[in-house]
């Protein structure tokens, strides 16, 4: 659930218990006053009857000729003799007569007064009824409104909460744009006003500056290291060559040789390092239009021999020409990374190369029909020194996939790996086309 929906959610309960509380103290007070006003008519009704006890002879009679009375709202008034027989009534009374008492009282659905007066008993009745209408009317409007009020505020609510948490959405945004860009370097656009939002941007943006100098520090680092043991294992190198030349032993030739190969993989190590601290820090690649048809070419027939040894089958689709802007040589070893991936965990089948336009960008997809990728693996997978499968550790370095995305990330690009239906593993890399390209494309539509 959504920060937006939750505080929502949250209006819309406050609004709901605000109008339920609202409505319940409205129903209690109207209802107070209408029966408060019921009494009060009774009591008027009382005064005016008898105010016209003081006649000459002191006697109330109430007749129901027009005109004669004029009683306030439904009252109606009953006269009982001394002996509490019925005299006269004023009204429509009900057909059984209320009981002889004096002061306020219900009876049934009315409320009765009674008072004592000169020989006899003046009683008046007023019905509940009118009151128990417009209590149900206005229960009824409640409970049809306060849905509609609900809703609305449920609606206000969600514009509200947007509109506010909109520089948050904005700040967001931004703060995966630079993860994705890798622009640690920049920084998240600060509100004017010094608020919670320019705390919050104001944090992040010292966060991201502590994360540059990290970055930059295990940056020099790495190139530092990786070139200060190039030049020592490149001399090394060329010891063992010479070592392989010049020696026949039978016994120390094969140890020779291992370790010629381990120093190889460790060299490439090295070239691997280097080229990952060049890419992130933007040095040392050149950005030109290259065309990617033919890197991709070169480097699937440099390796076909070593797949079609082991018994895998290389289909490369391809179309007539790639223009990317970028550098060869990079382009090259991330071409062959993922072809050496793919050759490292298929044991049969084939690895399918495919390289097409898709409207601004080249799509590189490599799929093999290998044991693909585990599931725990794939958040991992372009981390340095990651490797998914304990068996192939000592085949490689696990710096690979790393520099894939690294060197796509340079040229604008990004890379994905995801399992196929079928079996095996699909490594899509996808780079922006070079403006000249589709300016040539686009002629070609065009004319």
């Amino acid at each position: 659930m959504t920060l937006r929906l939750r505080l929502t959610l949250f209006y819309t309960l406050l609004v709901a218990v605000v109008l339920a509380a609202s409505g319940i103290g409205l129903y209690l007070l109207l209802r107070r006053n209408l029966y408060q006003s019921v009494d009060n008519s009774l009591v008027e009704a009382s005064n005016l009857l008898t105010a016209l006890t003081d006649n000459e002879d002191g006697v109330l009679t109430l007749s129901d000729e027009e005109g004669a009375l004029q009683l306030p709202g439904d009252v109606v008034a009953i006269l009982f003799d001394a002996d509490g027989s019925l005299s006269s009534s004023l009204g429509r009374r009900p057909q059984t007569l209320p009981p002889l008492q004096t002061g306020f009282f219900t009876w049934n659905e009315w409320r009765v007064y009674g008072e004592r007066i000169q020989d006899g008993t003046l009683v008046l009745l007023r019905s509940y009824e009118r009151v128990e209408d417009s209590l149900r009317q206005f229960t009824y409007s409640f409970f049809v409104l306060s849905p509609l009020a609900v809703v609305l505020a449920f609606a206000l609510g969600y514009a509200l909460a947007r509109r506010a948490l909109n520089p948050v959405s904005s700040l967001t945004k931004a703060t995966y744009d630079l993860a994705e860009r890798r622009a640690w370097r920049e920084t998240l656009p600060e509100p004017k006003q010094k608020d919670e939002l320019w705390q919050l941007a104001k944090g992040t943006n010292t966060l991201l500056e502590t994360l540059a100098n990290v970055i930059e520090t295990e940056r020099r680092f790495t190139a530092d290291a990786a070139h200060e043991l190039r030049t020592p294992l490149t001399v090394l190198q060329g010891r063992l060559e010479q070592a392989l030349e010049r020696n026949k032993d039978a016994e120390i030739v094969p140890l020779l040789r291992k370790s010629a190969t381990a120093l190889e993989e460790l060299l490439s190590l090295v070239e691997k390092l280097l080229l990952l601290a060049r890419t992130e820090a933007g040095q040392g690649l050149s950005k030109e239009i290259t065309d990617f048809n033919p890197i991709v070419l070169e480097h699937v027939e440099q390796l076909r021999p070593m797949l079609e040894q082991k018994g895998l089958k290389l289909i490369f689709n391809t179309q007539d020409s790639s223009l990317v802007l970028g550098d060869r040589v990079a382009l090259g070893l991330l071409v062959r990374n993922l072809l050496e991936n793919a050759y490292k965990f298929t044991e049969r089948g084939e690895v399918n190369v495919a390289l097409r336009q898709e409207d601004d960008s080249i799509v590189l997809m490599v799929e093999d029909t290998g044991v693909g990728i585990p599931e725990q693996a794939l958040p991992h997978l372009f981390e340095r020194f990651y490797q998914a499968d304990v068996r192939h550790r000592r085949q490689g370095s696990g710096l690979g996939l790393a520099m894939v995305e690294s060197v796509a990330t340079w040229h604008g690009g990004k890379v994905r790996a995801e399992n196929r239906r079928e079996g095996g593993a699909r490594f899509v890399v996808t780079l922006p086309r070079s403006q000249e390209s589709i300016s040539t494309a686009s002629k070609q539509v065009l004319g």
